[in-house]
């Protein structure tokens, strides 16, 4: 919700937007194909990794660099997050039985899906307090 709040008020509109949206797309392509052709000895290991590069969007979406940075930032965390959702998913096909794949799988979505919300709300008290950008020196 702040992404495009941000552009608006700070890179110049819409379109300033649609590039960072745009190239985390292709990272997210990039990565599906890579993942694809990726052979690791310890696929949740390297699935946590790219959790943890994903999880940076905020703060490269925030950090007040230019457009050009935050747009290949963000190529990167698409990579990151498509990378982690195929090890992910192809743990769980290849270690759980046929038989609780269902169950176990809802256990998963439900917390992740659940808290979607409750971000949301805190999102705008958050952004209000801490502001959405890097603090200003004077």
């Amino acid at each position: 919700m702040l992404g495009p709040v941000l552009a608006e008020e700070e890179w110049g509109g819409a379109a300033s937007w649609s590039v960072v949206v745009a190239a985390f797309g292709v990272g997210s392509v990039v990565g599906d194909v890579g993942a694809y052709r990726l052979k690791v000895a310890r696929p949740m290991a390297l699935a946590a990794a790219a959790l943890t590069v994903a999880s940076c969007q905020a703060v490269i979406i925030g950090s007040g660099s230019s457009l050009a940075l935050i747009a290949a930032l963000e190529a990167v965390t698409g990579i990151a997050v498509s990378l982690f959702f195929v090890l992910w998913e192809t743990a769980l096909q290849t270690h759980i039985p046929a038989a609780a794949l269902s169950r176990v799988s809802s256990y998963d979505y439900l917390p992740s899906a659940g808290l979607m919300p409750l971000g949301l709300v805190l999102a705008g008290p958050v952004s209000e307090s801490l502001g959405y950008g890097p603090p200003c020196t004077p």
